[in-house]
């Protein structure tokens, strides 16, 4: 019986369903649905078949912000012996495209993000090409840094696409953040929330938050994707996907 629900609950979560949706429908309480959840296996780390297509990778991250002691609130100069802790990864969602499955974690000791930079260095590494919104500035160089700052070990090459860097180049929308885009080209919306208390929270350890994060985080692979489905044939930079082979290599 548990591994219906099991079955079930990660059917739901792959198309986008809330897990606090998915333990109402399935009439089981939520601190199960998302026990389970958030628990998803990661993939091996080796690059697999794949039907001769490219293993893409949509992903989303949420991170720590530095923090400081500081006097003022606007341009402020701020000294290393100012910092009190630097940022670092709280929570990720991911997902390969043709798959349902959806992937997503978070920390669970403050400011050790070790094991989750692990999951996600294990997702870079099976990577052909990486997605994400501001992937250039921010998803793929923060995680980088952090495997960096974990004592990992550099991924194999990977290609980038990254839509805001799409929307800019390409396009001239009235504003080119994820949700804006979406909402100009009628697409599924992002999660609202309550702004930085969220992350505060999260920061301090609260499990309920850290649930609220993940939802918001897995709603905006799920934006993404849709996203980057409407952008990418109007990109000529984008990486050729024909030269990946059933074997994996390229």
């Amino acid at each position: 019986m548990q591994r219906e629900w099991h079955a079930e609950a990660t059917q739901l979560d792959g198309l986008g369903m809330s897990w606090r949706a998915i333990a109402t429908q399935l009439g089981i309480p939520r601190s199960t649905v998302s026990d389970f959840l958030r628990k998803g296996p990661v993939k091996p780390a080796e690059k697999l078949s794949y039907a001769g297509r490219a293993k893409v990778l949509f992903i989303d991250l949420e991170s720590a912000p530095t923090s400081a002691y500081i006097w003022k609130r606007w341009k402020e100069n701020i000294g290393l012996s100012q910092v009190i802790s630097e940022g670092y990864l709280l929570t990720y969602s991911a997902k390969w495209y043709g798959e349902d499955l959806m992937m997503s974690n978070r920390i669970h000791s403050p400011e050790d993000d070790r094991a989750l930079t692990l999951e996600i260095a294990e997702l870079f590494e099976q990577a052909d090409v990486i997605v994400a919104h501001n992937a250039k500035r921010f998803d793929v160089p923060l995680t980088l840094t952090r495997m960096l700052y974990n004592g990992l070990v550099p991924p194999s090459p990977y290609k980038v696409v990254d839509t805001l860097e799409i929307a800019k180049k390409v396009f001239k929308f009235p504003s080119n953040s994820l949700d804006s885009l979406a909402s100009y080209l009628g697409l599924d919306r992002k999660m609202h929330n309550e702004g930085f208390d969220l992350w505060k929270k999260c920061m301090a350890g609260e499990d309920e938050a850290f649930e609220t994060m993940l939802e918001y985080n897995r709603q905006d692979v799920v934006v993404l994707e849709q996203v980057y489905e409407k952008l990418a044939p109007w990109y000529s930079q984008h990486p050729n996907l024909s030269v990946y082979y059933n074997d994996g290599q390229h």
